[in-house]
């Protein structure tokens, strides 16, 4: 086989291989609620935040941050999901 038929068969490989679609688990308001807490001990309960909650905090945290903090797209992109 030649360099040459070598070279695009690895090339159609890689180009097939970066195609494929891998599902990208987005997290939402609701999912980042509580999920990071440790296991409550007895006698504690965790009231689950509201969306409305959630959402007041992420505006809050982009009103005090930095233009340059790196948060801020992930705050902005879970203000902007459904």
């Amino acid at each position: 086989m030649s360099i040459r038929n070598s070279l695009l068969i690895t090339t159609a490989t890689v180009l097939l291989t970066a195609c494929t679609n891998t599902e990208v688990k987005r997290m939402t308001l609701h999912s980042i609620d509580v999920s990071g807490a440790k296991k409550t001990t007895q006698g504690e309960h965790i009231v689950p935040k509201s969306d409305d909650d959630i959402r007041i905090a992420y505006e809050n945290y982009l009103k005090h941050a930095s233009r340059n903090d790196k948060s801020r797209i992930n705050a902005l992109t879970h203000l902007t999901e459904p």
